[in-house]
């Protein structure tokens, strides 16, 4: 739940109990975003199948360069389609690179 003034905001999104947690980080853009930050991650990273991030908004830009931590394996990637949005978080899928 979130307060905004005198206003309460709550909302649920069900994960997929495949979803597992990563470390990101943006390559390039200004230092406020090249910090690391924690995400979920859907789909196999390993064979690139239905693979998608969920993190605090302001990290998605297109074609932008991340590196993502999985268990202890560090991915470069570029990200590719800007799935969904809210106030607080964004998910867009990646290809490895």
């Amino acid at each position: 739940m979130v307060r905004q003034q005198n206003n309460y905001k709550a909302g649920i999104q069900t994960l997929s109990p495949h979803a597992q947690t990563v470390t990101i980080k943006a390559l390039s853009g200004n230092p406020s975003i090249c910090v690391k930050r924690r995400g979920f991650l859907t789909g196999d990273p390993k064979t690139g199948v239905n693979v998608s991030v969920i993190t605090s908004r302001g990290l998605y830009a297109p074609q932008r360069q991340l590196e993502i931590i999985h268990q202890d394996k560090t991915y470069r990637v570029t990200t590719e389609k800007l799935l969904e949005t809210g106030n607080y978080f964004e998910q867009f899928n990646y290809k490895i690179i």
